[in-house]
């Protein structure tokens, strides 16, 4: 009988910024864990196996949905990691040095060895440890590896290796939610990657009481960018400034980014003969972190048009200008964790004349 499955040596080959040196290796193809804490203390120092990642009962190849649904599991892991200067990779790295690499292993069942029904597991601060001291993420507890799921559950738990614990919420009486629930609906819905963001659609890095106190406030992105874990943020990629702008080609461009901070600018700069300009600055298509602000500015330093959407994270810039330069301004709308990816694409329209 004819199939669509590859083997499970077919991955595919995903880095999202394969220069850096610090890596985050998301390992589908299923692991043999042995000699590590993991064994001594759940396995009485037995190695122990987790299947490869699988949507069906097949974990000996991957079909075409679990092609595509790896695919996009590292889409979403990569956004939320975007701002940093690591690899968020499908590629083994070969070596687990301390400060170095993470091997996230995903598949399996909770069940299988650790015994709680849980989504993930970490230890604290993992990443700085020497050896190949993975950590997990449970497909089977998590819809049956689910895309949205199991890549909420795999930042969440590189993010306990990183140094964080749980963002929590507290009432007025001191009463703790241990996983933060975030807040809002639709597409601005939020909750932070360290609460539990399984049912949001934007989740994010967060600033706020971590689940040692309600006067305890965790600052997620300095935690992870802090000199203890040694990467840092990554280098900006497009300047600040209107006089070292990144010059686009006209009369239609497109263009990509990454806002890497709150407060962080990217500018454009743009020649025109004129016309009706149609400007879209989409966030990530899947898991986006960043909610935009897009300002154009003429060569004059006037602001001309601020597009900032309540209810949305794109932005769409659609006005009419005369002959000139014009600058696009990307930035976030400020709120903390609103950082990562955009692209730009612009058409424009040469205005009609009539003469009578």
């Amino acid at each position: 009988m004819l199939t669509n499955n590859t083997s499970l040596n077919s991955l595919p080959l995903l880095s999202s910024n394969p220069n850096a040196t610090a890596k985050i290796f998301l390992d589908f193809n299923g692991h043999i864990t042995s000699g590590t804490a993991w064994n001594i203390i759940y396995n009485n120092s037995n190695d122990f196996i987790t299947p490869a990642y699988s949507l069906d009962a097949d974990t000996n190849s991957l079909s075409t949905n679990e092609l595509d649904a790896i695919t996009e599991i590292w889409q979403r892991v990569a956004e939320d990691f975007a701002p940093f200067n690591v690899d968020v990779t499908t590629i083994d790295p070969g070596s687990f040095a301390a400060n170095q690499a993470l091997r996230v292993v995903i598949g399996g069942s909770s069940q299988d060895w650790h015994g709680s029904n849980i989504g993930g597991i970490a230890f604290l601060n993992s990443w700085r440890w020497i050896g190949d001291t993975s950590v997990y993420v449970f497909e089977n507890n998590l819809g049956n590896g689910n895309p949205k799921s199991t890549a909420e559950a795999i930042s969440h738990e590189v993010g306990h290796a990183l140094g964080l614990d749980h963002q929590s919420s507290y009432d007025a009486n001191g009463n703790k939610t241990e996983y933060n629930p975030g807040s809002g609906s639709g597409e601005t819905g939020w909750a932070p990657i360290m609460g539990v963001g399984y049912n949001q659609n934007l989740t994010t890095w967060h600033d706020g009481p971590n689940s040692t106190g309600a006067n305890n406030l965790q600052d997620d992105m300095s935690i992870i960018a802090s000199t203890n874990n040694g990467f840092g943020y990554r280098s900006d990629d497009h300047s600040n400034t209107n006089a070292a702008a990144t010059v686009l080609s006209t009369p239609n461009f497109s263009s990509s980014g990454i806002i890497e901070q709150m407060s962080d600018v990217d500018v454009f700069e743009f020649t025109t003969n004129g016309g009706n300009l149609n400007i879209d600055i989409n966030v990530a298509e899947v898991g986006p972190n960043l909610d935009i602000v897009a300002e154009l500015w003429d060569s004059n330093d006037n602001l001309l048009v601020t597009e900032d959407p309540v209810d949305q994270l794109s932005a769409n810039i659609n006005t009419s200008v005369a002959p000139g330069t014009y600058y696009l301004h990307v930035k976030s709308n400020g709120d903390y964790g609103r950082v990562g990816t955009y692209t730009i694409n612009n058409t424009i329209t040469a205005q009609s004349s009539t003469f009578t």
